[in-house]
């Protein structure tokens, strides 16, 4: 799969690929081959549109993962640090 990053050039070098070819000389023609090339950059366009949202959900998820983890692991931290707390006042009295 072509990175994302390099997916806009590849989109513009395919869709230049067929408007630049030499093919019969008529108007008509060129016309609808450079029609068909525009419906091709846009379906191209949506195509690369659908997987970046695919890859910022993702992201969005580890990120929502990560933030859990460091959640869960903040929590943990408090809770021994509170018994210890305890313990310690514990001695005191």
């Amino acid at each position: 799969m072509i990175t994302i990053l390099n997916e806009k050039a590849f989109i513009d070098e395919v869709v230049d690929g067929i408007v630049e070819y030499d093919g019969p000389k008529s108007t008509t023609k060129k016309k609808k081959r450079l029609t068909n090339a525009d419906n091709l950059r846009k379906k191209l366009e949506e195509e690369r549109e659908k997987l970046l949202d695919i890859e910022r959900r993702r992201y969005a998820m580890q990120i929502r993962e990560r933030m859990a983890l460091q959640k869960e692991e903040n929590e943990s931290r408090f809770q021994t640090f509170y018994r210890n707390m305890m313990k310690l006042m514990e001695l005191f009295n």
